[in-house]
């Protein structure tokens, strides 16, 4: 199994988050501990695959704090390498400056936040956000 599983519950920061014995847990190290045991304490599950919501164990591997801040970096993601950058310029956009600019204009005519939020498939507060130009403000 070659190709990325992508986690279609529940999402937090990207990475898939599923309950368990009153646990709640990132599905990629729910599957790591189920194909191969116990996590050490001081470890991390990093992605080889670069996915967060990829729970294949194939594309996981073990590693301390360094080596995920490592990975990270290597991997243009971390928080320097997106200083300055705004909405299609970020890795993980979820809309488009036209989706930003429809939501606005459905605000305007007098679409409910809750209803955009739907239609979009992001959350409510995040639509707040954009009528309010603290998020997809144009340059």
């Amino acid at each position: 199994m070659d190709d990325c599983i992508e986690w279609g519950g529940t999402r937090s920061y990207g990475y898939g988050r599923y309950r368990l014995g009153g646990k709640s847990w990132l599905a990629h190290r729910l599957a790591w501990v189920r194909m191969n045991g116990p996590i050490p304490d001081s470890a991390c599950v990093l992605h080889r695959c670069d996915n967060p919501p990829c729970f294949n164990v194939n594309h996981l591997f073990l590693g301390d704090r360094a080596d995920n801040n490592q990975d990270r970096a290597s991997k243009g993601r971390s928080v320097r390498a997106h200083l300055g950058k705004v909405g299609e310029e970020t890795p993980h956009h979820k809309i488009t400056s036209n989706d930003a600019a429809e939501i606005r204009s459905a605000w305007r005519f007098g679409a409910t936040t809750k209803k955009i939020a739907d239609v979009f498939a992001i959350a409510e507060s995040t639509i707040r956000q954009i009528i309010h130009g603290k998020t997809w403000v144009s340059r």
